[in-house]
């Protein structure tokens, strides 16, 4: 009856796959999980030794390539009858090393006790402290340097002295001891060192920057491969390169996309992190009779997930505006059937306010926060968590929403909608394409411009 029908859709289709490709290439590379913290043990102690001017492997120790998201000595098991989620069933894919460990093989390390790349203390919220992590280990990878572990810088309680706060190693947010085990596995031949003073000890150090931007030359600016070599200093000394606070300058498209998927995966968050967001997504089940969330992935129909900006810093720098936000987010309700919203923001008060507006659509619906769904111990240990470590909590849970959105003035929003939206599918002897979730995530601002990533780590909580 529409002999032309057929042939659209197939013209729409292959527009949005071609739209997606080009998005994630133009993108910037955004990979899609209390007090005073023990180092682990020092490189020396994991995994690669030097014999003169070789590099050996010591004897392998075991390592974890798949999600070990609590304590080994605190075992989690799910409380008997209650049905809750386990911590592992909360992640959105399985981690798979094989691409990492194929990048690091295809490395020279000859040179990589002579070069470190110093990553140093990263401020800001888990957005860009996590991408900047990302892309300094990427960067020691692509030269073949030894790495010194990123610190965390931590931010006041109420985000005004902002990078004055005290310095934790990675643990204070990630999974220190996975992060540690899944790079060994795959770069074995990385040295690790914990701090500059490690090297320091090892010999005598020249110590050079890494320009935020590139130079030229010949109008062609240089890779960082290239700018390392010539800023190599004396071969008496190691040269330690210390990196800015970079979030991305690598396109999606120079690595393989099964690289891209794992690569992220080297820094999952905090195993206690992990726990409570398995108890809140059960809570938030058995509270509203949700269909059963799958093991990987996100949701089909159980929730919507909704992140508010209107902390006091976003306000100062003039982020859109709650108003703008809460129109947006009713609008977005308003198109579905779903009337159950986990909503997540460090200003409590924005989501007082937009429940009781929720309430008033027809049919009504109900927000929640994960300080509701939390009871007893589980809610004593959340509140002991500082404001930056409860929003890995949130990050986890919104994850999983059968549709989320989020306002783009947030990275914080851009890595919950990578993790879920960035898929990779197999097409035939070793091809990849971009695909479409079933569910997309929606980031309905105002004003949708392209990724911008945020350049103020003010950018997330």
């Amino acid at each position: 009856m529409y002999p032309g029908l057929e042939q659209r859709r197939r013209c729409v289709t292959l527009a949005l796959i071609l739209f997606i490709s080009f998005f994630l290439c133009a993108s910037y590379w955004l990979w899609s999980g209390g007090e005073h913290v023990r180092l682990v043990p020092s490189f020396q102690d994991g995994g690669a030794v030097q014999d003169g001017s070789e590099v050996k492997d010591a004897a392998p120790k075991d390592v974890v390539t798949k999600p070990s998201l609590v304590p080994a000595q605190e075992e989690y098991t799910p409380k008997t009858g209650t049905g809750e989620l386990r911590p592992d069933e909360i992640v959105l894919s399985e981690y798979d090393e094989t691409p990492i460990r194929e990048m690091c093989a295809n490395t020279s390390w000859a040179d990589s006790r002579n070069v470190v790349v110093n990553c140093a203390a990263r401020v800001g919220g888990v957005g860009n402290v996590r991408q900047e992590f990302l892309v300094c280990v990427r960067q020691a990878i692509e030269i073949g340097a030894s790495l010194i572990r990123p610190d965390i810088m931590l931010r006041s309680e109420g985000l005004i002295e902002y990078q004055n706060g005290p310095v934790h190693n990675m643990s204070y947010l990630f999974n220190l001891e996975l992060f540690d085990a899944r790079l060994r596995s795959a770069c074995p031949h990385m040295p690790i060192y914990n701090d500059l003073a490690e090297v320091e000890r090892v010999g005598e150090i020249a110590k050079v920057d890494r320009p935020w931007d590139l130079p030229k030359e010949q109008g062609v600016q240089l890779s960082f491969t290239a700018w390392a070599a010539l800023n190599r200093q004396a071969r008496d000394k190691i040269t330690v390169i210390t990196m800015p606070r970079i979030t991305g300058q690598t396109p999606v498209c120079a690595d393989p996309p099964p690289f891209v998927a794992n690569f992220g995966r080297l820094v999952e968050f905090r195993p206690d992190t992990q726990h409570l967001a398995s108890s809140i997504l059960t809570s938030l089940l058995t509270r509203f009779s949700l269909p059963p969330l799958p093991h990987h992935g996100v949701s089909n129909s159980s929730f919507i997930g909704l992140h508010f900006r209107t902390e006091i810093d976003a306000v100062n720098v003039g982020y859109t505006s709650f108003e703008e936000q809460t129109a947006s987010y009713l609008a977005f309700i308003a198109e579905g059937p779903i009337r159950t919203i986990y909503a997540a923001s460090g200003n409590t008060t924005s989501l007082d306010l937009f429940a009781i507006e929720a309430a008033k659509l027809s049919p009504p619906a109900t927000v929640v926060a994960k300080g509701d769904l939390l009871s007893g111990a589980d809610k004593a240990a959340l509140e002991a968590l500082t404001w930056d470590q409860q929003a890995l909590v949130d990050y986890l849970v919104l994850e999983k929403a059968a549709r989320f959105a989020g306002v783009s003035d947030s990275s914080f929003t851009w890595g919950i909608a990578y993790a879920r939206q960035v898929k990779v599918a197999s097409i035939g002897d070793g091809g990849w394409l971009p695909q479409i979730s079933d569910q997309p995530s929606s980031l309905p601002a105002p004003e949708l411009a392209p990724v911008q990533w945020p350049s103020d780590a003010n950018s997330d909580p």
